[in-house]
């Protein structure tokens, strides 16, 4: 028969198997998250071509020669961007170029300062007119990859107090 003193103690080994699986389950979530983190880098990066627009409602249609109401968009910040990247789309879908409307500088360029007025009437035709109140403009940029990414978004907040027949 043995003693009590002569048997080994068992007991000892089960925390120790217990840190050392809580160790390696750490050690691989971590590795998992690392991962993942290091995966969408490469998508969340910084914008490709950070810019900005400021838009103004002129709802009475002054300086506009009958055309009615319209915005007044001006690109206030960032670096120089091809004006066939830099699109205009309605409410509706259509969209037009910042080079295909008629108060555009004549150059390839959208530089800070430059501004477009947008009434849906001559150049800009193709656009619907702001006609109501949450009718919209977005301002979009197609990046060199083909991407599409609104920068600004203009929504009426009131309706016209001049329209053309567009309306």
């Amino acid at each position: 028969m043995r003693s009590a003193s002569t048997t080994r103690p068992t007991r000892a080994v089960s925390p120790v198997v217990g840190v050392v699986l809580l160790t390696a389950i750490t050690v691989v979530v971590a590795a998992i998250v690392g991962a993942l983190a290091m995966g969408f880098e490469s998508r969340l990066g910084a914008a490709e071509h950070p810019v900005a627009f400021d838009t103004e409602w002129v709802a009475d249609g002054d300086g506009n020669g009958g055309n009615g109401a319209y915005v007044v968009v001006t690109f206030t910040g960032g670096e120089a961007i091809a004006q066939e990247r830099v699109l205009v789309v309605d409410h509706t879908g259509t969209r037009i170029t910042w080079d295909d409307v008629w108060t555009t500088d004549p150059k390839s360029v959208v530089e800070p300062g430059d501004e477009v007025h947008l009434d849906g009437v001559g150049s800009d035709g193709a656009l619907q007119q702001i006609c109501d109140t949450g009718d919209t403009y977005r301002i979009v940029v197609r990046g060199q990859n083909g991407e599409t990414t609104v920068v600004d978004k203009f929504v009426a907040p009131s309706p016209p107090t001049v329209t053309t027949d567009g309306c």
